[in-house]
């Protein structure tokens, strides 16, 4: 039973935008089985599109707690720390996952992102690099990447991946870091009509925070329905 209200919120939070009934499904699985990590760490990841900083480092916390071995309830924490402005937690997160697994790329790709929200970025080459690798990226990839890097510093690498990028997400989250606002823009517009899952991480996620004084970027949050409170703390959050 708890896993199928576990299901319902997964899919009502990713799939269909419904908010209030992915937060029932979760909290309702949890009431069933509160050993649900799986459950609990995703429910984290749900508070913090929500901008509830405070409930989802709580809900992260308790779901590594509970699994101190899972990998991804460490990630799901670095991702909750992260979009709460506490990148130094994130990373303490995403280097306890590495030494779980460290060759799972998902952790090599966190730990990419996050070395680049602190202006680490040799640390964040490296981490890209193991996750292409990893990837099974062939070894002459690897090496544009760091002729990119070196020649062009962060933007080079951002303009040697937008070259390679295939989907629109990726491709807008890659312009709004060049200061291709339009273009990032007109790449989410294609991503709302596709109702692409990793939409859910507009509402609050740091990096999309030069787009928040567009009118075209705060239309598309409310065509979303996210809530407007929850809106207000994505607003605080790309300020920090």
């Amino acid at each position: 039973m708890a896993e199928a209200q576990y299901a319902k919120a997964f899919a009502a939070w990713y799939f269909f935008w419904n908010w209030a009934e992915a937060e029932a499904g979760f909290k309702n699985a949890l009431e069933l089985n509160p050993d649900h990590e799986e459950a609990r760490f995703d429910y984290a990841e749900f508070l913090s599109t929500m901008g509830r900083w405070e409930e989802a480092v709580a809900q992260g916390e308790r779901a590594v707690n509970g699994d101190p071995l899972s990998v991804a309830a460490h990630l799901a924490l670095g991702s909750v720390y992260a979009g709460a402005g506490k990148l130094d937690h994130a990373l303490g997160a995403l280097h306890t996952a590495r030494k779980l697994e460290p060759n799972d790329p998902r952790v090599h790709e966190s730990l990419h992102w996050t070395y680049q929200a602190l202006g680490l970025d040799e640390e964040a080459l490296r981490a890209q690099q193991k996750q292409m690798a990893l990837q099974v990226a062939k070894p002459a990839d690897l090496e544009a990447l760091d002729e990119a890097c070196q020649t062009g510093g962060r933007a080079g690498v951002f303009r040697w991946q937008l070259a390679r990028a295939r989907h629109p997400f990726e491709k807008a989250r890659l312009q709004v870091h060049l200061g291709l606002h339009d273009e990032a823009m007109a790449n989410l517009e294609e991503c709302l009509k596709e109702h692409w899952w990793a939409m859910v991480w507009l509402n609050t996620s740091r990096e999309w925070g030069p787009l928040r004084s567009y009118a075209r970027f705060r239309d598309l949050l409310r065509r979303m329905k996210f809530p407007e409170s929850h809106s207000s703390a994505a607003k605080a959050a790309a300020g920090r």
